[in-house]
This record gives structure tokens, C-alpha cells and sequence, in this order.
């Protein structure tokens, strides 16, 4: 017996469930790169991560509209983990200099 809307359950919508996660891991990501540099980079590796794993599950799921969301997690995760590099740069740059 076929399975009802062309697929086994449980298997539709991975795409948009990472790209969800990935939205929120970036977003989550950008203020904590910000304030907590030193935590700042997990959740933008997460969203990262999540964003470029969806973006390879839409190959499978060519009808999925998850494309939007993987891409602008993909971009969150990146400004994260920029933010948190400069974050650490400037905390050093200031520490060192405070110092002399």
C-alpha cells in the first residue's frame, strides 16, 4: 500500500526543520558572539553546520521551501562567528593595551 503524499511519514520536511534551526541558532548566535565571545561561536558553528546540512537534504527535497531559511541561517552564523573573532580581537587589543 503506497504511502499517502508520495513518502514514508517521518521523512517530509527535514529541510525546513533545519533550516529553522539554523535561523534560530543565528539569531541566537549574533547577540551571545557580542557580549560572550567565549560561548558566542557555538551557536553560530550550530547554525552553520545546520545550514549547509539542509542545504545538501534539499537535493532530496526538491519541493521544499526551506531555501530561504537554510541561507539566511547559513549568513546569521556567519556574522556570529565574524563578530566573535572581532570580540576576541578587541577584548585582547584592549588588555594589552590597558596593560602598558
Amino acid at each position: 500500500m503506497p504511502y499517502p503524499q508520495g513518502g514514508p511519514p517521518g521523512r517530509t520536511g527535514n529541510a525546513r526543520t533545519l533550516g529553522i534551526i539554523s535561523v534560530i541558532a543565528g539569531a541566537v548566535g549574533v547577540p551571545f558572539a557580542c557580549c560572550c565571545w567565549f560561548i558566542g561561536w557555538i551557536p553560530a558553528v550550530a547554525a552553520v553546520g545546520t545550514g549547509i546540512a539542509g542545504l545538501s537534504q534539499l537535493k532530496r527535497e526538491p519541493d521544499s521551501d526551506a531555501k530561504p531559511f537554510l541561507i539566511a541561517g547559513i549568513v546569521l552564523g556567519v556574522v556570529g562567528l565574524l563578530l566573535t573573532v572581532l570580540s576576541l580581537v578587541f577584548g585582547f587589543a584592549n588588555a594589552v593595551y590597558n596593560e602598558y
